[in-house]
């Protein structure tokens, strides 16, 4: 299976790259290498010929409108989307500590994760009804040992473990969402 990372150069991405291309080819997407979620023809670069896309990079909104494109895209193909959400998305009440240490900027993931995590159930939903072949997933790891949280004295997942869910949801066509904590 060819898989293509995004933010595989650190954190997350990493790990699920370093642990995927053992038994997968994997082709990593990030800004260390010229490769930038931002940017209007990001989505372009993911070509048809990569089986599954994880959806890792987090900035802002652009997950989800990477998710929209590559759906939009996608969606006819027997492909799969692992969409990489957030804890808080699915249990708010998580985030009252790491909003309280990092202020408005956590407030703006939050929204940005809740509004992804509901794009990802609305086209998930849409599969269902229209029987479209694109697997959509989704994970939802919680306090990660990461650059975005490093500055936070709290217990945290390593992200091998979560790049141990990522792999699962890629592996089992049976599981849709997964929580990792």
């Amino acid at each position: 299976m060819k898989i293509a990372i995004t933010g595989h150069a650190s954190g997350i991405g990493y790990e699920t790259f370093n642990l995927l291309q053992h038994t997968h080819e994997c082709v990593g997407f990030d800004k260390e290498n010229g490769h930038n979620i931002c940017d209007d023809v990001f989505v372009d670069q993911i070509t048809d010929d990569f089986d599954c896309f994880v959806n890792n990079a987090y900035h802002q909104s652009y997950q989800e409108r990477i998710l929209l494109q590559l759906y939009n895209r996608w969606r006819d193909t027997n492909k799969i989307i692992v969409n990489i959400g957030s804890m808080v998305s699915v249990y708010p009440q998580s985030f009252e500590l790491i909003n309280e240490l990092h202020g408005t900027w956590s407030q703006k993931y939050m929204e940005d994760k809740i509004s992804f995590m509901q794009t990802h159930r609305r086209l998930s939903y849409e599969c269902w009804i229209n029987k479209y072949n694109v697997q959509l997933k989704m994970l939802f790891p919680g306090a990660t040992d990461t650059a975005l949280l490093k500055d936070l004295d709290i217990e945290k997942a390593h992200p091998k473990k979560v790049a141990l869910a990522i792999k699962q949801l890629i592996d089992q066509t049976d599981y849709q969402e997964l929580v990792v904590w």
